[in-house]
């Protein structure tokens, strides 16, 4: 993964009123923390930040205004969906020399073969947790799913991640499946039937398993 240079300020002051003469001139608030170190305030120069989000750069070297310079993962942003900017940006604290762990999405390549034998594609585990180096953190890990028929599945363990990337999800942990059409909704009619059956059983039986006699009347 590419690593950005950006240039930032320090954030002094917090609040509402602080945070809205941020955006106001032109910077996104954002926050860094990780290793052990206090949190730091920044304003980040929007228009450059938000070039680097559209380009899915997620690793920055950030020199502040003070002469330090942080290395950070991004983390978390907080969209204005109505005016389409960014609001907030959460950062982690990272060593560029160090591994390191995070989440990385899978991109489902193709159409599954159980499609058109009227199956339903799945995908329960849509990201997997992976360590590595900084610069060897892939942005997405593609699984190509063509082959994928009725009744088959995908776990962790059949995925393939480029060198230095160790995947620490359970191996055995299905990634997506194909499944037949219906069959779930079949599945919990029948859990929900056998239910009421054993509450209509339990209902109708005495403590020893035997029909309770019917009240005496008056």
């Amino acid at each position: 993964m590419k690593i950005a240079n950006l240039g930032a300020k320090n954030r002094m002051k917090t609040g509402s009123r602080a945070t809205w003469k941020v955006r106001a001139g032109g910077y996104v608030p954002a926050v860094i923390y990780g290793l052990g170190a206090e949190n730091r305030n920044l304003a980040l120069p929007e228009g450059e930040f938000t070039k680097h989000v559209l380009h899915h750069h997620k690793l920055f070297e950030i020199e502040l205004d003070d002469g330090t310079k942080e290395e950070a993962f991004l983390k978390d942003l907080q969209w204005d969906e109505i005016e389409d900017r960014i609001l907030h940006a959460d950062l982690l604290r990272i060593e560029l020399g160090k591994p390191m762990k995070a989440q990385v999405p899978i991109q489902f390549v193709g159409h599954a073969k159980g499609l058109s034998h009227d199956g339903l594609f799945d995908a329960p585990h849509p990201a997997i947790q992976v360590e590595c180096l900084p610069r060897d953190l892939p942005e997405e890990i593609k699984l190509v799913i063509n082959d994928l028929d009725v009744g088959q599945a995908i776990h962790v363990k059949d995925l393939e991640v480029p060198e230095g990337v160790r995947i620490l999800d359970d191996p055995e942990t299905v990634v997506c499946h194909c499944r037949a059409r219906g069959r779930k909704h079949e599945e919990e009619e029948g859990a929900e039937g056998s239910e009421t059956a054993e509450t209509v059983e339990t209902a109708d039986s005495g403590e020893d398993g035997e029909p309770s006699p019917a009240p005496a009347g008056d």
